[in-house]
């Protein structure tokens, strides 16, 4: 049962990923401004994530959103524990994502993240750093979302890892806001979330995309919150320890972490 509930759920989401992947080549093809084709790439990506969302069985509440309109901008930054927060955020509104350069070489994953404008850094290296903020401000300038997590990693959801902060500063000359948020997984399979579950949503260690997808679309059931905290304007470069300690505030005050059984048994990721 178990098995083509996966493979059903699988071809669902496989099919709607080639589907967005076409209409993304027919898009850059049809529109060569660069700054239309990420707004209307971005505005079909939101209502197929959504589409992939449900069909993977993901009842998703959303709180405090602010309207997703031409007047404000954000760079989104919160908690990330997996796969799964992709496909919420996106299906909450219309986005860029900021990831690692390694997804990109990646077979598959790298190609639907390019088709879905992700802004890619080397999170391995600094040297570029300055070069991978002023790619990011040119997007947030032209009036797009961007979301960034800054723990840099999927983890294991049990605790808020410290936030990198050397992105936070992207909105700095734009009119975009940080805005952080927290999603937090509730229950799956009807049952509270806890340890039982947390290979379900998450991401962490050295287990393979595979193992992580198979996990995540064998349950029949998640409830996930995501919930939008307070917008923090930035103007400096140099404040950049102060907004992320101030997002890193926020969004620890709603995280609702992943119990261990015995926290003394709780890996290093």
């Amino acid at each position: 049962m178990v098995f083509f509930r996966v493979i059903f759920k699988a071809c669902i989401v496989g099919i709607t990923v080639l589907v967005y992947l076409l209409i993304a080549i027919l898009i850059d093809f049809i529109v060569r401004d660069p700054d239309r084709s990420r707004r209307r790439r971005n505005e079909i990506l939101q209502p197929m994530s959504a589409f992939c969302v449900r069909r993977m069985g993901i009842q998703l509440t959303i709180t405090n959103a602010p309207p997703f309109d031409h007047s404000q901008n954000y760079l989104f930054v919160g908690n990330h524990m997996g796969f799964l927060d992709i496909f919420i955020c996106a299906s909450a509104m219309p986005t860029s994502f900021i990831t690692s350069l390694d997804l990109k070489r990646t077979p598959i994953l790298g190609w639907v993240s390019v088709a879905g404008g992700c802004l890619f850094v080397d999170r391995r290296s600094h040297n570029n750093i300055q070069n991978e903020i002023s790619g990011i401000r040119q997007v947030l300038s032209r009036g797009h979302n961007v979301v960034l997590y800054p723990e840099a990693k999927a983890t294991d959801g049990a605790k808020i890892y410290p936030f990198k902060k050397s992105l936070m500063t992207s909105v700095v000359g734009t009119k975009a806001l940080i805005l952080p948020m927290v999603l937090n997984y509730r229950k799956v399979n009807d049952e509270p979330m806890s340890h039982k579950w947390r290979d379900s949503v998450s991401w962490w260690g050295d287990r393979s995309f595979v193992t992580c997808f198979y996990e995540a679309l064998s349950v029949y059931k998640i409830e996930a919150e995501l919930e939008f905290l307070n917008p923090i304007q930035c103007t400096s470069d140099d404040q950049r320890r102060e907004v992320a300690q101030q997002a890193q505030s926020q969004v620890e005050a709603k995280f609702v972490p992943i119990p261990w059984p015995d926290s003394s048994t709780a890996p290093q990721i």
